[in-house]
């Protein structure tokens, strides 16, 4: 007889669809068409092709527009994916807790607002020291919030709730961001999602 079910959120709570929301700016010098062209760049160097790729290129869909010097596709090891471009800017895209960015704390601080809502929340970030052995080692100034949307699976509310009624009690064992991963819970019915 099992009691307690530990689950993942991607691929059990949620389907793997991702969707972009919105990009939020943090540089009143990039306006929205140069952070849209950076992303791509990076999409197209790294040739990604997860569902975070996908569902950035969904939103961006732009042609390469800068030589590649040096990519370095996304890894768990990481949590970010990017490149060095011809003229020697470096574009990192990925989880905030794992970036070298600058102010961190308070760009943490940012993405909480979205966080909070079950909302994923990528950094892109924008350094001078290029991509060496498959990391980058300089800091990056954050340029932009790309805050993503996972779709929760249609069947996931009456799931949980089968089970509920029958005693089983859910654990959401996930390496995503705790707060996200505790809205789509809470979203998705499973009890104690939120403290």
């Amino acid at each position: 007889r099992v009691d307690t079910l530990c689950v993942d959120k991607t691929g059990t709570i949620t389907d793997g669809n991702l969707a972009v929301r919105k990009v939020v700016p943090l540089q009143a010098s990039y306006l929205d068409g140069d952070i849209a062209q950076a992303v791509s760049n990076v999409i197209w160097a790294t040739k990604d092709k997860n569902a975070t790729a996908t569902a950035l290129m969904k939103y961006v869909d732009l042609e390469l527009s800068a030589g590649v010097v040096t990519a370095l596709p996304f890894s768990s090891d990481n949590k970010y994916s990017g490149a060095t471009f011809k003229g020697g800017k470096t574009f990192i895209i990925g989880a905030p807790e794992f970036m070298p960015i600058n102010n961190k704390a308070g760009v943490i601080k940012r993405c909480e607002e979205f966080t909070k809502d079950g909302y994923r929340v990528l950094i892109l970030g924008e350094g001078k020291d290029a991509i060496v052995d498959n990391k980058y080692k300089g800091q990056l100034e954050a340029i932009a919030l790309i805050v993503i949307k996972d779709h929760i699976r249609e069947d996931a509310l009456e799931t949980f709730k089968w089970f509920a009624n029958n005693g089983v009690d859910i654990k959401v064992i996930s390496g995503d961001n705790a707060q996200t991963v505790s809205s789509i819970a809470y979203e998705a019915g499973i009890a104690n999602a939120v403290n």
